[in-house]
């Protein structure tokens, strides 16, 4: 009887162990045209925002997560050789200046464990009640970003994780220029944003 209360709590912390304890690795971009940290963004805590604009079509703009000055955004102007230059947009219907728009054809494969965990929760939102278990989703290995067109399949970003419930966050930052030049991936890393430009046609 003992034996099996000892088994049961070290089983139990196990789980518990195993709940709370996450990972998630570096990310790593396969052949992008375009690999750099924009400058100065260790301080954005919010996902920066990516535009084009419609007559410099070969250049990405980082938008600062910032509150504008005279109805124009800070932002960084990254060209297709990765040179960053200081640039300030406007956004809006009549500008110049297009959003990037989700990347519809993009999925996220895990090469090891997913399933949805268990999860305690203290209070539930917006309702407030509590306490009690929701799920969330769980992946345990090689995370690989795929982009899939026109019949092919395109690796674009791998990371290894455990335990880890960023899935859809990491596709959340894969986004297309409305121009059809790029597929863009964005990743927090302490030194600021990494931005991964791919072209959206092989060279």
């Amino acid at each position: 009887m003992k034996r099996m209360l000892v088994a049961l709590v070290v089983l139990l912390a196990v789980i518990v162990i195993a709940s709370l304890v996450r990972f998630e690795g570096d990310v790593h971009a396969v052949s992008p045209q375009v690999a750099t940290t924009i400058r100065d963004s260790e301080t954005w805590y919010a996902n920066p925002q990516l535009v084009a604009k419609d007559d410099d079509l070969r250049a990405v703009y980082v938008v600062k997560p910032d509150a504008p000055g005279d109805n124009r955004f800070a932002a960084v102007r990254v060209d297709a050789a990765g040179q960053q230059t200081s640039a300030s947009v406007m956004l809006g219907p009549q500008s110049q200046f297009r959003p990037f728009l989700p990347a519809a054809s993009v999925r996220a494969v895990v090469h090891g464990l997913r399933f949805q965990r268990p999860a305690f929760h203290v209070l539930t939102f917006p309702d407030g009640k509590g306490p009690g278990v929701h799920h969330v989703d769980s992946a345990t290995g090689r995370i690989e970003i795929v982009l899939a067109e026109s019949g092919a399949q395109r690796l674009l970003l791998t990371c290894w994780v455990f335990n880890s419930s960023n899935t859809a966050e990491m596709l959340s930052r894969i986004s297309a220029d409305p121009g059809g030049q790029w597929i863009a991936a964005l990743s927090r890393t302490s030194a600021g944003w990494m931005l991964y430009l791919f072209p959206r046609k092989r060279t």
